[in-house]
């Protein structure tokens, strides 16, 4: 489970850097799970994004804003009213999501042109959203993706590099990640039953032996 930890990383602060700027924009990160699982909306924040937006499931979470870092959160039903009306009509400028399904179709709504939606995952596990070259064409809009598994095969030295600058930011605390459990190297199988009930809130780590 420790590669999670450092795949999960890696990839929220190597597509952002490398695919839009963050420097003066506003952000909307999905979130399936909450405490949030991924650090996203602290990779965002440390790019220099000025307003980092988040989405939840009921009206009860959104007084946990500032405490996960976020300057906002929206009802995840009303988020894309709540979204324009917090930025003036004028949409954000990039969206993460590593959620999917009807969501990712709908992001496209909050983007002011240029803006950019980046792919990190489908974690709500629906079925591939269909993107419309054209409205993409006609709105300036752009869509990029990221994916660790490809991209290591193909830069396994790069990947190495962003893995230790990520773990050295959660040593200092740059970026914080919940830590659900650690499991003795032995115990991988009852650890990866876990992860796969859906219950954790937060990351699994396998412990290796000295």
């Amino acid at each position: 489970m420790r590669g999670c930890v450092r795949s999960s990383l890696c990839s929220r602060i190597e597509c952002p850097a490398k695919s839009c700027s963050f420097s003066s924009c506003y952000c909307l990160c999905w979130e399936t799970r909450w405490p949030p699982p991924h650090p996203a909306r602290q990779v965002a924040r440390r790019l220099g994004a000025d307003k980092v937006f988040g989405t939840v499931g009921s009206p009860e979470k959104i007084s946990l804003a500032s405490e996960y870092g976020y300057d906002k959160l929206f009802i995840r039903s009303r988020f894309v009213e709540q979204t324009l009306q917090a930025t003036g009509e004028q949409g954000v400028h990039a969206v993460l999501d590593p959620v999917g399904g009807d969501l990712r179709k709908l992001s496209h709504e909050v983007l002011r042109p240029f803006g950019q939606l980046v792919v990190l995952g489908n974690a709500g596990g629906q079925p591939d959203v269909l993107q419309s070259t054209h409205a993409l064409w006609s709105h300036n809009q752009t869509v990029a993706g990221f994916q660790l598994g490809s991209y290591s095969d193909a830069f396994p030295a790069r990947v190495g590099q962003r893995a230790l600058e990520a773990l050295n930011m959660l040593a200092t605390e740059d970026i914080c990640s919940t830590i659900y459990g650690i499991y003795p190297a032995e115990e991988a199988n009852e650890a990866l039953r876990v992860l796969e009930t859906g219950a954790t809130r937060g990351k699994l780590l396998l412990k290796m032996a000295e």
